[in-house]
């Protein structure tokens, strides 16, 4: 089974939803609550860094084995930055700590970098470092131009806003089917790396954005729900993730400096 694959995609898809599920110009005197949130998507876009805490349930699901077996949690924890480096150009870091204890591994810290087309992991207790092939920053692009013209709000099946203090909180809920049309139009190569006959199927997503007085947004949940076949191997992945906004402006990523000596996994070795 290729589980750091599945996981490598799964956080993969998490951050792109997070920082690209609105976008647009609509600067209307009456917002909706999607053109709400769009708008301080907007402002937090363009930014030239932020950080984040990160808090991310996890669950995998492999129906074909024992639920003794086939069941696995985890709890991440961490914190993430992100820089604008150029025009839908980003250097990511994330620093987590995961609670492997429900499979027998304890607590796993992991450094995690995206630069340059690479997704580069470092375990300090395994002294293992890797990298694997991502082009997020081709689907952040495409997410920042013309593919966010298809989220749209005809995407939102649900949607409310109210007063929170001076602020507001908006909660939608995205249609699962047109999250998976479009996550598989932005990372293509991402879904095609799980096999000949891999598919991925999303569930609908419940969305909470809280936003303060100044339009920023500090806080984001989300609940996503994913069906994956690998390589004609069904899994089932539930995530929780609540990010809250640490800092807007200011950031800057700083990367390992042996980031190109990290070998870089081959398929066999990602199975």
């Amino acid at each position: 089974m290729k589980l750091k694959k599945l996981l490598a995609l799964g956080i993969a898809i998490i951050m792109l939803a997070a920082l690209t599920a609105c976008g647009g110009d609509d600067q209307n005197d009456e917002l909706t609550p999607y053109q709400f949130v769009e708008q301080a998507s907007e402002k937090l876009e363009s930014a030239d860094g932020t950080a984040y805490n990160m808090n991310m349930d996890v669950s995998v699901t492999i129906p074909d084995l024992p639920e003794d077996q086939g069941t696995m949690t985890m709890k991440m924890t961490g914190d993430a930055k992100q820089e604008k480096v150029g025009e839908n150009n980003y250097k990511l870091a994330y620093n987590m700590s995961t609670d492997m204890s429900a499979m027998g591994a304890g607590t796993v810290d992991m450094e995690m970098y995206y630069a340059d087309g690479y997704m580069y992991y470092n375990i300090p207790a395994a002294e293992a470092k890797y990298k694997i092939a991502m082009d997020m920053q081709e689907a952040l692009e495409e997410a920042n131009s013309s593919a966010l013209d298809g989220i749209e709000e005809e995407m939102v099946k649900e949607s409310s806003m109210a007063d929170e203090g001076d602020g507001k909180v908006v909660t939608m809920t995205l249609d699962g089917t047109k999250m998976t049309d479009m996550v598989t139009n932005m990372t293509g190569n991402l879904t095609a790396s799980l096999g000949e006959g891999g598919e991925i199927s999303i569930g609908d997503i419940p969305y909470t954005v809280h936003i303060d007085a100044d339009g920023n947004i500090t806080s984001i949940e989300m609940d996503m729900t994913f069906d994956m076949t690998i390589q004609g191997s069904a899994m089932n992945m539930s995530m929780n993730l609540v990010m809250d906004v640490t800092s807007i402006g200011g950031v800057t990523v700083e990367l390992p400096a042996d980031l190109a000596d990290y070998p870089e996994l081959t398929e066999d070795q990602l199975q």
